[in-house]
């Protein structure tokens, strides 16, 4: 399940076995408890950070100065500086899309979902 409080208008989930782009009344529904059980994250893989704009370096994933490292086959957030930024990883997509959001101002095209 996932926590109402992580998700945004937009975001991608798997609804009943579909991914899906998070809807207003979808919100409103999680938010309310309703139907929650079967609302789940989607598993962020480099395939679709890659399929969505992202290049990789070595280690390193970035688009956009967001820059993603990986620590012990974990990604997490690292900035400019090459080190974790966070202690937790990302991942799921809804969570680089808020994350990219945070930090660029503008969403995220989610590919190859």
């Amino acid at each position: 399940m996932i926590d109402a409080k992580d998700l945004r208008i937009g975001n991608w989930i798997n609804d009943r076995g579909l991914n899906t782009q998070l809807k207003r009344s979808m919100l409103v529904n999680i938010l309310q408890n309703v139907n929650v059980s079967f609302c789940r994250p989607i598993e962020l893989t480099e395939e679709i950070l890659l399929e969505s704009g992202f290049q990789k370096d070595y280690d390193e994933i970035f688009l956009d100065n967001v820059y993603l490292k990986y620590f012990n086959n974990e990604l997490f957030y690292s900035g400019f500086t090459g080190y974790k930024v966070s202690d937790e990883p990302i991942l799921y997509v809804h969570q680089i899309q808020n994350l990219f959001y945070c930090l660029q101002g503008k969403e995220l095209e989610i590919n190859g979902l």
